[in-house]
């Protein structure tokens, strides 16, 4: 993935988001029709951080993310969400990201990993999966 608006630099491997809403380019390369379609979501948080994830512009789960431990979370999302072989905007929004003191940023999500992928048949031990926005 690709880092567009709304980040933080990279500081020894931890990405902040910056904005109350952050971009997020993904390329994809074929996806079989046949397939159920999920996104894996690695991140914590300042406190405590609703974050609604659109993908192509079309929403696809709100989720609630506690705690500064990084956590995994798994959702599904519709095919027709996805663009075969060409690049997906993530965009993440994070509305009660709150400014930290005297920083202007508005410190929302620390971002581990995002990877969208055929689903899985179960999630592994310690990923909780969401239920996608309807």
């Amino acid at each position: 993935a690709y880092f567009g608006r709304g980040w933080s630099r990279d500081r020894n491997g931890v990405r902040w988001t910056s904005e109350r809403v952050a971009t997020l380019v993904y390329p994809l390369g074929a996806t079989p029709r046949s397939k159920d379609w999920e996104v894996l979501l690695e991140t914590g948080a300042l406190d405590s951080q609703t974050v609604e994830v659109l993908i192509n512009d079309q929403s696809v789960a709100t989720t609630l993310i506690s705690g500064q431990e990084p956590r995994p979370v798994v959702f599904s999302i519709p095919m027709e969400t996805l663009r075969a072989r060409s690049l997906n905007r993530v965009e993440l929004r994070i509305p009660g990201a709150p400014p930290v003191g005297e920083d202007p940023r508005h410190l929302g999500i620390d971002f581990v990993r995002l990877h969208i992928r055929a689903r899985a048949a179960d999630p592994p031990d310690g990923v909780r999966r969401d239920e996608p926005a309807r």
